[in-house]
């Protein structure tokens, strides 16, 4: 499990919200150029990886994963040297203050590191106490005392904001990470890469991190559009209720596997598919669970209407604390997670291809 660990570290501590994933596609491109790739990214970013023996006469299976992590972006710095922000992606003000925060200084390419600051308990009446405090009643402090000092750091309105945090293996391999969501996508990835790049199959395999999937799963639509695929294999993260909901019986729990989808907000996946998947896993003794959840949404809700409809599941790994400084996820899901789709590569033919397209039984 070091490996994976190790893995999942990489990706989770590098730097990259939505609309800013270039630090993670550098990163993810560089130690992936000794395979036989044709690269290329469409107009939002995305990276597309490409085998240079495509065949036009297959059909093709996309695998991707998006590579962009909620954040924030500046909106204005206060005349005593705050630096106020709004969000990219989905946030709960409640857990932020206190937290630390890395901001990008664009014009001199340098990194800074902040703190969120807010009203202090002290000072907050008792009803105030009893309250969400808003994003527009924060403030990050990196140390400043004027809007001059800060601008004379090259920092300006429109940079980028992350999470910052290290990441730690817990117990029983359970690993901590800023950007669980989706950073373990990108790793589980990589690994797919290497178990499949060089495969038989009737069926040409293009990979790519989308980006931009916090803020409306947008870098899907484009991607989408630019590779054209009759499957999609979506990997992604969902919450577990294993801490929130005390003995609960549904399935989104850590160490129980991968996680298939069945819908969410946007998205319903293909039965047929979902059935394969479900099979599969049960004749490789892979551990799997269904996911519950029909609310949030994946790249799948973009994907999967492309075209005349591209045959989609979406693929997840059960994660506790989303969307806050400390993500975590069991590095033995992450393993089911590799292996299924493995299995799915070496196994799926082009017979199991038009019984998706049978849908009059």
């Amino acid at each position: 499990m070091e490996h994976l660990y190790q893995l999942v570290k990489l990706y989770g501590e590098a730097f990259g919200p939505s609309g800013y994933e270039k630090f993670v596609i550098q990163l993810f491109h560089e130690r992936h150029k000794k395979y036989p790739f044709d690269f290329s990214r469409d107009h939002l970013g995305s990276l597309i990886l490409k085998s240079k023996d495509y065949d036009l006469s297959k059909k093709t299976i996309l695998f991707t994963a998006h590579s962009d992590e909620i954040g924030f972006i500046i909106s204005e710095i206060t005349k005593n040297g705050l630096i106020k922000f709004g969000p990219l992606g989905g946030w709960w003000s409640h857990v932020l203050p206190g937290k630390q925060v890395k901001i990008y200084a664009r014009n001199v390419d340098k990194f800074f590191i902040g703190i969120i600051g807010s009203k202090p308990i002290h000072l907050l009446s008792i009803e105030e106490r009893q309250k969400l405090q808003p994003l527009k009643s924060m403030f990050i402090d990196i140390g400043c005392k004027t809007k001059e000092q800060v601008l004379s750091l090259g920092i300006s309105i429109g940079d980028p904001i992350t999470k910052h945090y290290q990441s730690f293996l817990m117990e029983n391999n359970l690993v901590c990470t800023k950007s669980i969501d989706n950073r373990v996508g990108v790793a589980i990835l990589e690994e797919v890469i290497k178990n499949t790049h060089n495969l038989t199959s009737d069926f040409n395999f293009v990979y790519s991190l989308s980006v931009q999937e916090e803020v409306g799963l947008r870098g899907a639509k484009t991607m989408t559009n630019a590779i054209k695929p009759d499957i999609a294999i979506v990997i992604d993260t969902t919450a577990t209720d294993d801490t929130s909901v005390l003995n609960s019986n549904n399935d989104t729990q850590l160490d129980k596997g991968v996680t298939i989808s069945i819908m969410d907000s946007y998205f319903i996946a293909n039965p047929r598919l979902v059935h394969y998947f479900i099979n599969l896993a049960k004749k490789h003794n892979i551990p799997y669970n269904i996911d519950p959840s029909v609310s949030g949404g994946t790249d799948a809700g973009s994907i999967h209407l492309k075209n005349q409809g591209i045959f989609t599941i979406s693929l997840h790994i059960p994660s506790r604390y989303l969307h806050t400084h400390n993500e975590v996820c069991s590095l033995h899901d992450v393993k089911s997670m590799i292996d299924l789709i493995t299995k799915f590569a070496q196994e799926f033919k082009n017979a199991d291809f038009e019984d998706l397209k049978n849908i009059w039984v």
